[in-house]
Formats: C-alpha cells, structure tokens, sequence
C-alpha cells in the first residue's frame, strides 16, 4: 500500500479536525465492525437515495461562497448523473 498522507493533508478548504467532521468520524468508527468496515461507511458512491442531500450540499456551498444564483443544479438532473454513474 502506497503512503496515502498527501491525499489526507488538511488545507485551507479541508479541515479534518472541525469538531462536525470528527464527531461524524467517531459515529461511523463506534458503528464499524473493523477498519475495513470503517472505511467503506465512510466512502462510498452517492446513490439515487443521496439526491436532496447532494443539492443541499452543493446550495449551502454555493451560499457560502456567494454564489447560490449560480447553481443550475436541480434534483432530476442530479439523480439522472447519479443513476448514470451506477450503471458504469
């Protein structure tokens, strides 16, 4: 296994120790079996299941970052992306 440290590296945009992202770590880590368990409930593909939440993310990001009238994104577009990525 390759030393995966670069990819996990906090910058300004990714802060691992925002006390939000650490207690969902420790959630997913307290309901895992073993690391791979673990691993595999913390990434994963986004499914049809994951439409509304998906676009929330993308409008609250859009919102921080002042941009929110940008976001051409709708539900129907965001489950047919999703829906086409799961028949890969």
């Amino acid at each position: 296994m390759e030393d995966i440290s670069e990819f996990l590296r906090e910058t300004d945009c990714i802060d691992f120790s925002n006390p939000l992202i650490v207690q969902k770590a420790d959630e997913l880590k307290a309901a895992s079996s073993d690391e791979v368990d673990y691993i595999e409930r913390a990434y994963r593909f986004a499914t049809e299941n994951d439409t509304a939440l998906s676009l929330q993310f993308i409008k609250e990001l859009a919102s921080y970052e002042k941009m929110l009238s940008e976001v051409v994104a709708d539900e129907a577009t965001l489950k047919e992306q999703i829906t086409w990525n799961e028949r890969l």
